[in-house]
């Protein structure tokens, strides 16, 4: 929230928002440090048992390095937020004496210059954060301090460059000709009959084949907007010789059957077999032939 106030002000230079970052500053300092030393609200004091855990060991790098950008971005808030971290950063500095060469950094600076006898990532970051932040202000005695961000309302001298860094030239726009609008018309209006066409199609039965069905020739009735089909003819019960080629239906011996012919030529039912009634002695012993109804495949 701090950093967030002090970028609003940057940005717009409205007074509420100094006035809400200096605020924040200062409820900051009474909650987050003790007599100017930096402290989480997770350590215990001295001499207990340390309750951080391991991503609260961080924090204190995030704070140190919001605390100095604040003060970049509202000048204002300079002078308090580069005392409470030159403070910390001694205090800090002070309890790096840890470990077997006497480096190690612990999470609690305000120890007297004691370490707590913890070590990590996270109190390293701390440490080395609330010292890079206290440097931040050593420019202000020579009045060199650094400058916020500026934009170009407010002093920015970069010119914004789209083409920066592409060495090939941009193809130039060519404008569409009447030959090119005519063409694409067209293309719109062929893709556009041909989805309604394909709709047609899928939808109605005006595109259904007419060739020979199970019962007989199908006749074609136009009538009511659909294509009607009746078959002529029905089901007809034959008896195929083999030995002959000879096709008899119902009982009457038939000339009409050749050897290799069609058993559904003639407009046959769907393949079945009917029972013999008649048996007949043919050559390979076979008693009688199976009668078949229908069917277009050769005998």
């Amino acid at each position: 929230m701090l950093l967030g106030a002090g970028v609003m002000y940057n940005f717009t230079g409205d007074q509420k928002w100094q006035d809400r970052t200096e605020r924040l500053l200062q409820t900051l300092s009474g909650n987050f440090f003790v007599n100017g030393v930096m402290r989480e609200g997770c350590e215990n004091p001295v001499g207990t048992q340390i309750g951080c855990n391991q991503d609260q060991k961080s924090f204190k790098a995030y704070l140190s390095r919001w605390l100095t950008v604040t003060s970049i971005m509202v000048p204002s808030t300079a002078a308090n937020i580069t005392a409470l971290l030159r403070t910390s950063a001694k205090a800090a500095a002070a309890q790096c004496t840890g470990g077997p060469r006497g480096t190690e950094c612990g999470i609690q600076w305000d120890k007297g210059g004691k370490w707590d006898g913890t070590t990590g990532v996270g109190q390293s970051m701390s440490a080395l954060e609330v010292m890079l932040g206290s440097m931040i202000g050593l420019p202000q005695e020579t009045g060199q301090r650094p400058k916020p961000p500026v934009t170009g309302d407010t002093g920015g001298t970069s010119i914004s460059i789209p083409t920066a860094g592409n060495p090939i030239p941009p193809t130039p726009v060519v404008p569409a000709t009447k030959k090119d609008r005519a063409g694409a018309w067209f293309i719109t209006v062929l893709i556009a009959l041909i989805a309604l066409f394909m709709c047609y199609f899928m939808w109605t039965e005006a595109f259904e084949h007419s060739a020979s069905t199970i019962g007989g020739v199908a006749a074609r009735n136009k009538g009511k907007g659909r294509v009607e089909e009746r078959e002529k003819g029905g089901p007809e019960r034959v008896i195929i010789d083999l030995a002959t080629g000879k096709r008899r239906s119902l009982g009457v011996m038939s000339e009409k059957g050749e050897t290799g012919a069609p058993v559904g030529s003639g407009g046959l039912p769907i393949v079945e077999e009917v029972m013999p009634t008649e048996p007949k002695m043919v050559k390979g012993d076979r008693a009688s032939l199976p009668r078949w109804r229908g069917g277009d495949w050769v005998t």
